[in-house]
């Protein structure tokens, strides 16, 4: 019965190494690689994949980028054209006011020489009395008229950055030639 006993139990173990055995035969593929090496294959496989996968992702991000770069450049030219725009209608604008404003303050200066011609004609018509007065003013007032006619002639100079000083002080000079004017005139009118 021991001697049953003993081969039941060397078949059992015999039994149990073939089955240890061919479960690390198992554990081979088709091409006789181990499972180790099998894992290995397909860590490289998964990495390849995943290096192709960031490859494309970077070009798909380069694209994006260049695209958005384009943006930014058609948006940046847009702008340029748009302020280069905006800055020749403000200079034409300028310009055309410029002109609008020489050209109706050389006539109210024309009319108001005109004026001065006269007031000058009466004065030599005036009493003696009232003549040494009325000189003296209308020799200021013509000394103001010929300051105005150097600040007028200064309406012709393109001077775009110092327009509204120009501006000023021709309407400055003619506001005090009008003035000297009105109180020469009032003198002359009261000495009658």
């Amino acid at each position: 019965m021991k001697r049953i006993t003993y081969m039941i139990a060397c078949t059992a173990f015999t039994v149990w190494m073939s089955a240890c055995s061919s479960t690390n035969n198992s554990s081979r593929d088709a091409n006789g690689n181990d499972g180790v090496e099998v894992i290995e294959e397909e860590v490289e496989e998964g990495a390849d994949e995943a290096k192709e996968e960031a490859k494309e992702a970077g070009q798909d991000i380069e694209k994006a980028a260049d695209k958005a770069g384009d943006k930014v450049e058609d948006k940046t030219e847009d702008a340029g054209n748009a302020a280069e725009n905006a800055a020749d209608k403000a200079g034409d604008e300028m310009r055309d006011e410029q002109k609008e404003f020489s050209a109706a303050t050389r006539d109210k200066a024309s009319k108001l020489d005109q004026k001065i011609n006269q007031l000058s004609d009466k004065i030599e018509q005036a009493g003696d009395k009232a003549k040494p007065e009325l000189k003296e003013e209308l020799a200021e007032l013509k000394t103001k008229r010929d300051k105005f006619t150097q600040s007028l002639s200064r309406l012709d100079e393109p001077a775009e950055n110092a327009w509204q000083e120009i501006k000023s002080g021709v309407s400055s000079a003619f506001d005090d030639l009008e003035k000297t004017y009105n109180r020469v005139e009032k003198k002359l009118t009261d000495n009658n």
